[in-house]
């Protein structure tokens, strides 16, 4: 009878500490988790409780393959706490009760999607992050993109048409008409004005319409009596015509009738001579006598 007892507490001890080494996974305590949490924007827009609505944040190993804890969760949350901030624990490697755990130091990658449209996350940066160490919450905002709003192309001001001026209409040229000046005697005096300098320049050429002054002077021994025109005469001196054709036009001068003519000299010298003559004879016979 001893000899069994002794056999049953042998027995007792060993199915006890055999049991230890191998205790359900779920009486296990797994280290804490790296918590991480903040706010989340997409497309520019920041996320809040009530516009959450079909949000998955998911967080897996940089090559996708998925985190797992103990009770085989993986770290993923589709809610937004009263802050407006996701929160996600991050389950730490345990050789016994976590063995597909993150080990501090790794690199995980963060997923978003939003009634199923996935987003690029360009923060943190490549949608990365490094996981730290158990029992610390870290700070980590969200910020994604969908492809579906591709950041918009910058289209270049269409530039302002220079001007072009308009063509000139070229002028027509004028129509040009003659003026001849004639001196009647030749020798009898002098035209000018309006570019006619006459004896020399008697002859000039004007565009239609020009008007024209010109200015007669008799030279020594003549004055200037009138003009002859194509519509009759004129004295005006100067004399201002129009020019709208071709035309001559004679300055006639006449001899200076307050000069005396030779005739007029002789009679007078012979006068004179008459009179000095009988004064003369008239004196000599006071002295004979």
């Amino acid at each position: 009878m001893k000899r069994n007892s002794i056999i049953l507490i042998s027995v007792l001890v060993t199915v006890f500490f055999c049991g230890i080494g191998s205790a359900p996974a779920g009486l296990l305590t797994p280290p804490q988790p790296y918590r991480i949490g903040g706010t989340v924007t997409l497309d520019g827009t920041a996320l809040t409780q009530a516009t959450a609505t079909g949000l998955t944040i998911t967080v897996t190993k940089s090559d996708g393959t998925v985190y797992t804890d103990v009770n085989n969760n993986h770290p993923t949350t589709s809610t937004l706490n009263a802050s407006n901030w996701y929160i996600i624990d991050v389950p730490l490697f345990d050789a016994s009760s976590q063995p597909q755990g993150a080990n501090t130091g790794d690199t995980a990658k963060i997923t978003v999607t939003k009634s199923g449209v996935t987003y690029t996350v360009t923060t943190p940066p490549s949608a990365q992050f490094t996981v730290g160490i158990s029992g610390v919450t870290f700070q980590l905002n969200i910020v994604g993109v969908s492809a579906a709003t591709p950041t918009p192309t910058p289209v270049p001001p269409t530039p302002t048409p220079t001007p072009v001026p308009p063509t000139p209409t070229p002028t027509p040229a004028p129509t040009l008409y003659t003026l001849t000046v004639v001196n009647s005697p030749a020798n009898g005096g002098t035209v000018s004005g309006s570019g006619i300098s006459c004896p020399g320049t008697c002859s000039k050429q004007y565009a239609a319409g020009t008007s024209v002054s010109l200015t007669a002077a008799g030279t020594a021994g003549y004055v200037f009596k009138s003009w002859t025109l194509p519509s009759g005469t004129s004295t005006s001196n100067p004399l201002v015509l129009t020019v709208n054709s071709d035309q001559a036009v004679t300055a006639v001068f006449i001899v200076n009738p307050s000069i005396p003519t030779l005739n007029e000299w002789g009679m007078i010298i012979f006068g004179l001579l008459a009179v000095t003559a009988g004064f003369y004879l008239r004196r000599r016979q006071r002295w004979g006598a």
